[in-house]
């Protein structure tokens, strides 16, 4: 597999862009909540998404607590 194979392998990973490019920013509790996922695991797969640039922070961050992220546009789709 190649690397962006590898990144989007997981189907919570797909399943995250998709709501954030569909939906718009949210915070890795809110996506949980849809996904009845841990807010961990939202978190890690965001963070990884981030790392390979398919995710961003939003620039609009409601609270300290919580970041809110959104679809790097800019990226290619798949």
């Amino acid at each position: 597999l190649g690397l962006l194979d590898q990144i989007l392998a997981s189907a919570l990973r797909n399943r995250l862009l998709g709501a954030l490019r569909i939906d718009g920013p949210a915070t890795a509790s809110e996506l949980a909540r849809r996904f009845d996922e841990s807010s961990g695991a939202t978190s890690y797969h965001l963070r990884q998404l981030a790392r390979y640039g398919f995710v961003e922070d939003d620039g609009e961050q409601p609270s300290r607590r919580e970041r809110r992220w959104r679809a790097s546009h800019a990226r290619a789709c798949r």
